[in-house]
């Protein structure tokens, strides 16, 4: 059953990741959408509810199929089943907090601001990709995002210096696609983890 596991952790990140690159040349080609985004928030949320359901429902299974698990299972007086379930739902329901808690920022700074510092794709944007790498890291996410968007906006003001037309406006989604899918894939290496502990992340 090893490749079933492997089935289950592997495939929603290889989904998730698909759907980042597809919004990320979308805004290339500039046709992201507010209602575009929505729809991939629906998706990757439908795609780890389905993943927790299928490891729950595999995991009552070994139960079930073991003699000592038998005595594990809901209705037994052990609340082990239980614990279970919670600890496999709550990096999904501490990412959607997450997520909630950022864009209620979000529209707190703007308010407070009276000025366009982010539109409304960026926001969408923001929930996405936090629900999406969950806690902690949304913080590598955010300060990674905010890094690069420095880097590339100073690199398009030296290179526009002399044009009296140019315009620069902050837009991070794009930098928020392109480091959430790069914390997909390191999420699956040992030095990234070690890493966090090392920046005191977790």
């Amino acid at each position: 059953m090893i490749w079933l596991n492997r089935l289950i952790f592997w495939l929603p990140q290889i989904i998730v990741g698909a759907i980042f690159l597809w919004l990320f040349f979308q805004k290339i080609r500039q046709k992201l959408t507010v209602n575009s985004i929505r729809k991939a928030i629906i998706l990757v949320v439908a795609v780890y509810v389905i993943q927790i359901l299928i490891r729950i429902g595999f995991f009552y299974w070994q139960l079930k199929n073991d003699p000592l698990g038998t005595y594990l299972m809901p209705g037994k007086g052990s609340y082990f089943f239980y614990q279970t379930i919670w600890q496999m739902t709550l990096p999904l329901v501490a990412a959607i907090v997450a997520a909630i808690f950022l864009v209620i920022l979000v529209s707190f700074v703007k308010k407070v601001t009276h000025r366009p510092l982010f539109n409304e794709e960026d926001t969408w944007i923001i929930f996405l990709t936090t629900l999406a790498v969950g806690y902690p890291n949304v913080y590598v996410l955010l300060f990674g995002s905010l890094i690069l968007m420095v880097i590339i906006q100073l690199i398009e003001t030296v290179r526009k210096r002399n044009d009296p037309n140019r315009e620069i406006r902050l837009s991070i989604d794009s930098y928020l696609l392109i480091v959430a899918l790069a914390i997909i894939i390191l999420n699956n290496f040992a030095f990234y983890n070690k890493l966090l502990n090392l920046i005191g992340v977790l």
